[in-house]
């Protein structure tokens, strides 16, 4: 169960929640037997918010958040090859449902300088959280993904991607609605 909550104060190992967790969560070591294999469980607990936001209006809560697009352009005057470089940012309440606009977007970056993104969150999208295509020298480091409708991470027809250390919670199946439930 995926359970959004703030912190209010620490006391010590003590953590004081905004309001009472409504489901039971491991905290502490507590091996379960997966296909006769122990597997160990624990709660996953991620930081969704950091000092720099990129971040959608109220029109988000009809579906429509921001979009973040990098691409390159080649044309007869002049070529612009696109790249970006996010360290502890957090993307929020971005995605368009029912289109293509993901959260944040790679599409046709094949030459020019590599795209890092790292240590950033992406949280409450109507769509996919990361999504690259035709795209090359991109590293996803260290992401937090949350409450995205679709996949989280989506690669497709791209070449030395590297994705490491990320972790994705709560991402909801693409439905027929494409409704969003906080």
């Amino acid at each position: 169960h995926s359970e959004q909550r703030m912190i209010v104060s620490v006391a010590g190992r003590v953590m004081t929640l905004n309001r009472p967790l409504r489901h039971t969560h491991h905290g502490a070591s507590s091996p379960e037997s997966v296909d006769g294999r122990n597997a160990e469980t624990r709660a996953e607990v991620a930081l969704l918010t950091r000092n720099v936001k990129i971040q959608g209006d109220e029109r988000w809560t009809e579906g429509y958040g921001c979009h973040v697009y990098v691409t390159s352009m080649q044309g007869e005057v002049y070529d612009s090859f696109g790249h970006v470089d996010l360290d502890n940012v957090e993307i929020s309440k971005c995605g368009q449902r029912n289109t293509e606009r993901f959260a944040l977007h790679f599409d046709h970056l094949i030459k020019g300088p590599a795209s890092r993104v790292s240590h950033t969150t992406i949280h409450s999208s109507y769509n996919t959280g990361v999504h690259l295509e035709r795209s090359s020298n991109i590293t996803l480091q260290n992401l937090v993904v949350y409450h995205t409708i679709g996949q989280s991470i989506d690669v497709l027809s791209s070449s030395h991607v590297t994705v490491k250390g990320c972790l994705t919670l709560a991402a909801l199946p693409r439905l027929e609605s494409d409704t969003y439930n906080k």
